[in-house]
């Protein structure tokens, strides 16, 4: 293998950073993991890449793989869960390179189905402390193990990932919360508008007429009733169908 040349590792940052500008812009979280795992791959030639995501918990919540065929993710009997090598990151924090996955102390082996791999590279993404997830690297082509200058590319990747990925959860929660506040907005507009029918009129029957009117339209069903109950009995009685 020829290793590369000072001017080539400066391409291979520049064009990496071309990719990141877009990545870093990109507001929807799978597409992010997505594109982050195809960038992985293609910028240290590798055969495989994933990316997982650790949830609140500390725990492997979303894992991207990319390099795998359908039939081979079919043959497993599940996802990775963060175990062995791919589970190191929650303490070390650091980056993890080995030329033969096998030979580490560190690998439990590969589930049922799983392709066979041997070179690893592993980077951890991080937000100051805070780890937000891992690139993983496997199978090196047209050569034995990753390089150093790979290890540095991808930890390149690694912060430009997290800042994207923190952009992408936090529209996420942006979305969440206005939608939020649109649906209280709108339980709001129901109350105003039910209690001026209550103080619109003093007849019952129109009350209870307006009241369900206001109801069914906002639940945007076909089909509504309304129960009273008289200040000296127990049970409800129907005082109101429509539908």
């Amino acid at each position: 293998m020829v290793l590369l040349t000072r001017e080539q590792l400066e391409d291979r940052l520049a064009a990496l950073h071309r990719a990141s500008l877009e990545l870093v812009s990109d507001l929807s979280l799978d597409a992010v993991l997505d594109r982050i795992a195809q960038l992985a791959r293609e910028q240290a030639n590798a055969k495989y890449a994933a990316l997982g995501v650790v949830d609140e918990q500390g725990d492997l919540g979303k894992f991207i793989a990319v390099g795998m065929s359908q039939e081979d993710i079919r043959r497993m009997p599940h996802p990775p869960v963060g175990r062995g090598l791919l589970g190191i990151f929650h303490d070390e924090k650091r980056t993890v390179r080995v030329s033969e996955i096998s030979d580490d102390p560190r690998s439990i082996g590969f589930p049922k189905g799983h392709p066979i791999m041997h070179s690893f590279l592993g980077v951890p993404i991080l937000r100051g402390d805070q780890l937000l997830g891992q690139i993983y690297l496997t199978d090196k082509i047209d050569y034995f193990e990753f390089t150093a200058k790979d290890e540095y590319v991808l930890e390149t990747l690694a912060a430009y990932a997290a800042v994207a990925i923190t952009n992408a959860r936090l529209y996420e929660e942006l979305v969440r919360r206005d939608g939020e506040l649109c649906q209280r907005n709108e339980d709001l507009k129901l109350l105003n508008d039910v209690a001026a029918a209550l103080t619109s009129s003093l007849d019952v029957d129109e009350i209870l007429d307006k009241t369900l009117n206001l109801v069914m339209s906002y639940l945007d069903v076909e089909g509504g009733e309304i129960f009273l109950k008289e200040e000296d009995e127990q049970e409800l009685s129907l005082a109101l169908h429509r539908g």
